[in-house]
Formats: C-alpha cells, structure tokens, sequence
C-alpha cells in the first residue's frame, strides 16, 4: 500500500522570502506595486470607528473626557501639493494642542544630515517618554528618521486616492456578480494600479518601523482629499477603519490624536522588553564591538570577517537592553544590541532580524534572532526544536544559549489582527490569508556567513557538515529543514572551519499523515527552491527538496564569491524567474524554475570555475539533478502548475546511524551501489527517488570533492552585485571580456585526475 500523502496549500512567493537574494531590485514605484500586491489579503476592513478606537486604542475615560472640542481642520485646495497639505496639518495640531506629547514633523524638510532615508512618510509623530523627553540623544526632535518615528501620516491630494473600498461599494460589488462569483467575497482593496501603489507605499513604511524599531505593532493614519481612515498593523496584517470626512466631522480625527498621545507606551506597540541602553551599558557594548573589529581586521591573528559587522555600531540605532527568558532551563540573560545585520524585507510574516549582541553577564559576543514564528499546533517553536537537536547530540547544529517565546508583553506578544478581526464588523474578505504570529526569541553562540569563507574548499566544507547534520535530523528526530538557503548555511567561529546549518524554523517532520497540513500556505526562499518546486506551487515538500536547494545554495554562492569565468550564457536571472499563474480554483500563485532547468544541462559548460575540485563538484551535482528531472518528465510529464505527486516519506531508513561527521567511504560505496537494472521505468524512477533522497549519498559526492587536489585561495570581489539594476548588464560585460577555458583543455585536466589544472585567466 503506498503511503499516505500529505496536504499542502500553494506556496507562496513573499516579498520576505524573495528580496534578499533578489539579483536586481527595481525603482521605487515599481517596488510600490510589488509591496501592495505582497499584501492582497491582509487588509482587513472596514473597520468600524467606534470599534477601531475603543478596541483597539484603549484609554481611560478621565483622559477621554480631556480631549480637545473645538479642533478644526483646513480643507486643502487642489492646487497644494502634499507638502503643503503637510504643513497645514501640522499648524491645526499646534494651535489646538492635538498631541501634547508628541512633536509633528514634516518628513520632506527634516531628515538630518548623515541619515540615511530612501523613502519617507509625508509626515508623523516623534516617539516620546511619557515625561515628556525625548527617548534618546536625537538633539531636535523634529528631524525624522525610522528609529525614533511613532505614528505616521500620509497624505493624498484627492479622495479618489483612497486605495479602498467603503462598505457600500462592496455590497454594490457582490450585488453585481453572477454564478459562482457571487458566492465568493469581495475584496476590500480597490482592484486598480493607483490604489496598489499607495497601499504598498503604506506597507513599505509600516516595514520601516518594524525593522528600526522594538515594536510589537503601529498605528498609521491615512488622508486623501477631506477623507481619513486608521490603520493598525502587526505581523498578521493591518486592520483598516470606515473612512470619514474629517473636515466635516474633525472630532472623530481629534479623538484619534488624543488617545495615541494617552495609550500606555505598550498599547502604542512598544516592546516593553526592550528598554534604551544607559550611557555606562552602551560604552561596554561600543568597546566590546571595537575590539571584536579590531581583532577582525589584525593581520597577524586574523578571526574570521563578519561582513558589515561595523554597520553595528551605526548611530542612527540607539543601543537597546533586552532580557531573555529561556523556556527550556527557566533561566535569563540580558543583552545589549544596537543596528541589525540582517532585517525582513515585508511588514507581515517573521520580521526576522539578526543581531551581533553582547551578553552581559557573560562578557562576550553573541548571535541574537528577533523573530514571530507561526503559530500551528504542528509547527514547534525553534527553542523546542533546537533543544530537541541538542538532546538527540545532532552536530553541526547553532549553539543555543537562551532563548523562547516573549511572554513579558502579555497579549502583545501575539499578533492582534486575527484575533480582532474576527470580533469586528463589516469585514468583507475571509481569514483564508491570515496567521497568527507569537514573538520568539533565541540567543546562540556567535557564526558567520558562509560566503565569508576565506577560499572555496571551506565553502563547500560548511555544506558537507550541514548535510550532515540534515541526515541525522531526520535519522534521530524526523525532522526535514524545509527551508535550506544561502542564509542558513554558516560557519562556526573557530579557524579549524565547521558549517552550522541555522534557522529550524520552518522545520517539520518527516511523516505527515493522510489530509494532515502544516499552514494554509507556505513560503521559503525563492532562489533556492527546488525546479520541481516552482514549478508546481501544490507540490508537497519532499526532503528531496532539500537536498537540491544545497546544490542551488552553493551554485549560487560559489558564483558570486570565487574565481570563475563564463561563456555568456549562463544568466543569474534563473534564481530570480518567476511568474504569476491562476489555479483551478481561482488563486493566484507564482512559478518559476524552466530556466533553472536549462542550467542543469548547460552548467558544465557554461561556466569554469578556478577551483578545479570546485568545478567538478557543481557539475557532478547538477549531473545528478538533471538526470532526475529527465527521468521525471518522462514518468510524470511536465507538471507546472499541476498539483505535486510526491510523498514526504523520506530516505529509506537506514540501519545504523554514525554521529560521527566523516563516515567510512565503504560504508558510503555500499549505500550507493548501482541498482539492479529495472525492466519498468517507473521502477528505476523510484529506485532513483530512493538514491537521492539518502543524505548519505550527497555527503559521499561533497567528502569525494573535497579529498581531490586543486583547491584554491580563489575568493574574488562580488562580480554580480545585487540591488542594483546594472548588475545583470555589468555580468554579462564581465562575462564578454573574459578568456572562456576551452572544453578540450577541461577534457585533459580530467583525464589527468587533476594532476595538472588549466588555471583561466581573471575575468576583467
């Protein structure tokens, strides 16, 4: 009897999930589309008012009885540009004493020199003490910038500009749909390029502050011509009021104000847990961070580079205190932090953000991890899970020090908008988008990236290791990574190099049962997914899966970190493709993974590594892939779009386990040894579904390469440079004037067992 198989939904490609790794990142109007379509589904709305300020900004009815009742506000010609508007805003706020609390500021003439602000909200409130004070050492509180902003404005010449829909244009929506249609709901947000850039543009700022800032959740207001809506967002999504017309009824506005200005610093979504660092703290944190870059940066006792590890100490972060708890031993321990090193790209999911931190107490340098794991009676926390790995001795695994989930807020510490919006009235789409978030925390011991590996054989050292530690994950736990990435892939501190596979979050286990599911959908990181995956969104993830996002990690690392040259056809655009589709049921997913297809046979090629074991690594791996996919398309055809067919059952099991990194090569030649030839295709299919689904295997291919002669200290400057447009063009100029190793010369060198190697020439 075949096994069960497993339920999943499409998968999804995030914003979060696609920008890091983005190849080219577009101009800003354009990313304000991708932002605003990122965020269909998570608009919940429209809100009542009245329940939108009681439920939601909660006050005591002495401070209520306070507020302001003669406040008027200018109705803004046509002609005012937003600016303008801006300023007029501001004046009614000061002469009618809206915020006491809070200073206005108009964003377009008040970013101070040396901050660093691509975009900017039209205008906002400074984030004060309740003493009145400001938070930090900004010296004029009317300068903007993202770490010390509170509630944002942003303002729209015309009423035509509200990006969406009132309760009346829904019902006059659904009342003009036929069939099936009418059964299906209609969406809040108005369907209309205009109204998609503005809501993106709302989304890129709400991100902004969740990235600069210890927030739990924010609150944004929206003008367009004489009309105002509220917005409240965490990390589910945002939940959006009625609209008004504020000119005519300003006291729903002045409301608004005066109780943002009288709310607890904690139902304005501040993280209680994360206090601002006294003078004597931040002096220990900038000396400690001074000396780990002095010893970084010394050339005769070298430590390994953290790339932008000075980017820390940046001094438009204020230097942060923060207490974690550890759910496993009970036991606390209190950090100091200041920039990220790493931050989500999208206002809704994880918000992952990795910090260098110091722990007090301890007096050293460690790794911090910021984060909202999803919350599924399926999906174990991260601590749990990294307690699990550390239990069952998995090696190669992060060092967990401290860490679990931020209870200290009470209900903050959990995403809102789910739970209210199922309280609210008037909302007009479903949950079906929606997802609780818990806030986790978790402290380990210090890695670095592995594309800071100094040469290429510690490179592919790291990937050895980490299949390791996937293979005995899932001997001992049963637990498949489903998200393995470039980012995941590390290397431990020490100068005798050791990878560390990092972030089990997205980690399930191996057997699901018949209808069983995970989440509603599912996201990872795009550039690394499997072709099967991208190209089918309801495929099941496989450990499969897995083991050919090693082989896309490390292709992609190795070609942006060594020495290398091409013939001008392969294109770094294959990890980036992807395209919108519809399904059978209406949705939308994305696709992607023809032109990763292509490379599988044009890899060896195409490109020429300087490292010759390197070189014969990516081309054995991708031998192997494309072996597969032919084999598949001819059992299963071309499934894009189709729903997947495999199971997530796993390698065979396997007898005995060695925890010990490096294995016996004849225990390895044994797990490997060709199958008997199969009358039946399907048959040899299977059997070699079976061959790459064993860990075993791979780490036999990775220890072979690295035993081979020929490594190199081939580490050269990023010649596919991402974020910016010119890269692709800049590649393919590289790739023109570059003297291309001819076929006949790697042809010899293989024959000769890499006794010899064919050195090509750096590319200009």
């Amino acid at each position: 009897m075949p096994a069960p198989k497993a339920t999943y939904t499409p998968h999804k490609s995030r914003i979060a999930g696609y920008q890091t790794y983005r190849q080219k990142i577009p101009d800003l109007i354009p990313l304000r589309v991708e932002y605003g379509i990122d965020m269909d589904g998570h608009w919940f709305g429209p809100c009542s008012i009245s329940e939108f300020l009681e439920v939601l900004m909660p006050i005591s009815t002495k401070d209520l009885r306070k507020t302001p009742k003669r406040a008027k506000f200018v109705r803004a010609p046509l002609s005012w540009l937003e600016k303008h508007i801006c300023e007029a805003f501001n004046e009614q706020v000061k002469k009618y004493k809206l915020s006491p609390n809070f200073p206005f500021f108009v964003s377009a003439d008040s970013t101070e020199k040396g901050v660093d602000v691509l975009y900017r909200p039209d205008g906002g409130f400074k984030e004060y003490q309740r003493a009145g004070t400001v938070t930090d050492n900004i010296a004029n509180a009317e300068f903007f910038d993202w770490c010390n902003s509170g509630l944002l404005v942003e303002f729209k010449r015309r009423t035509e500009m509200d990006p969406f829909r009132t309760l009346e244009e829904i019902e006059k929506a659904a009342e003009q749909r036929e069939g099936e249609d009418k059964k299906k709901p209609v969406a809040f947000e108005k369907c209309i390029d205009d109204a998609t850039k503005i809501r993106g543009q709302l989304a890129m700022y709400a991100m902004e502050v969740f990235a600069h800032q210890h927030r739990l959740h924010l609150f944004q207001l929206l003008i367009c011509g004489s009309i105002a809506r509220f917005l409240f967002w965490d990390h589910s999504g945002a939940i959006v009021s009625d609209r008004f017309d504020y000119i005519k009824n300003p006291g729903l506005l002045v409301e608004f104000l005066w109780r943002y200005n009288h709310m607890s610093a904690a139902a304005r979504g501040l993280d209680s847990t994360a206090t601002r660092a006294n003078p004597d703290e931040a002096t220990m944190f900038k000396a400690a961070v001074e000396e780990f870059l002095a010893n970084m940066n010394n050339t005769d006792h070298p430590q390994r580079e953290l790339p932008n590890a000075a980017e820390t100490l940046s001094p438009q972060y204020p230097v942060h205190k923060i207490t974690v708890n550890d759910d496993t031993s009970k036991e606390s321990m209190d950090i100091l932090i200041q920039r990220p090193f790493f931050r989500s790209h999208s206002p809704i999911g994880r918000g992952t953000r990795a910090y260098l931190a110091y722990a007090i107490k301890e007096h050293e340098l460690v790794f911090f991890k910021d984060t909202w794991r999803v919350v599924h009676k399926r999906l174990v926390p991260e601590r749990q899970i990294c307690a699990d790995l550390e239990a069952a001795e998995i090696p190669f695994v992060p060092s967990v020090l401290c860490g679990g989930d931020v209870t200290s807020n009470g209900d903050y510490g959990k995403t809102q908008c789910l739970t209210w919006a199922k309280k609210l009235r008037h909302l007009a789409v479903g949950f079906s988008e929606l997802r609780d978030f818990q806030h986790h925390r978790l402290v380990q011991q210090l890695a670095y990236p592995v594309e800071c590996a100094p040469w290429s054989k510690q490179f592919v050292i790291a990937f050895r290791d980490c299949l390791a530690a996937m293979d005995l994950a899932m001997q001992k736990c049963g637990l498949v990574h489903r998200d393995i990435s470039l980012g995941n892939v590390m290397l431990n501190a020490s100068t005798a190099a050791k990878g560390v596979l990092a972030d089990w979050d997205h980690s399930g286990k191996m057997k699901l049962s018949e209808g069983e599911v995970y989440q509603r959908f599912r996201t990872g990181t795009w550039q690394f997914m499997s072709v099967a995956m991208l190209k089918s969104p309801m495929k099941s993830h496989e450990t499969l899966d897995d083991f050919e996002s090693v082989f896309w990690a490390l292709l992609y690392g190795a070609m942006h970190r060594f020495d290398h040259a091409t013939n001008g056809t392969f294109d770094m655009s294959i990890f980036d493709e992807k395209r919108s589709v519809k399904l059978p049921d209406g949705s939308v997913a994305y696709i992607g993974g023809n032109g990763k297809k292509v490379a599988l046979n044009d890899i060896k090629t195409a490109v020429r590594f300087k490292s010759l074991p390197l070189q014969t690594l990516i081309c054995a791996l991708a031998h192997e892939w494309k072996k597969y996919y032919i084999i598949r398309d001819e059992v299963e055809g071309d499934d894009t779009v189709a729903a997947g067919t495999g199971n997530v059952q796993g390698p065979p099991v396997v007898d005995e386990v060695s925890d010990e990194p490096e294995m016996p090569d004849s225990e390895l030649e044994e797990e490997q040894s060709p199958d008997k030839p199969a009358s039946d295709i399907r048959a040899n299919y299977e059997a070699l579904r079976a061959k790459l689904s064993n860990p075993k295997y791979w780490r036999k291919i990775f220890q072979d390469a690295l035993k081979q002669p020929g490594w190199l200290k081939d580490v050269i400057p990023d010649p596919y440079p991402r974020g910016t447009e010119k890269a692709e063009t800049r590649a393919h100029q590289k790739a023109a004037h570059s003297t291309f190793v001819s076929g006949q010369e790697i042809a010899s060198r293989d024959e000769n067992d890499g006794a010899t190697r064919a050195t090509p020439p750096n590319q200009t």
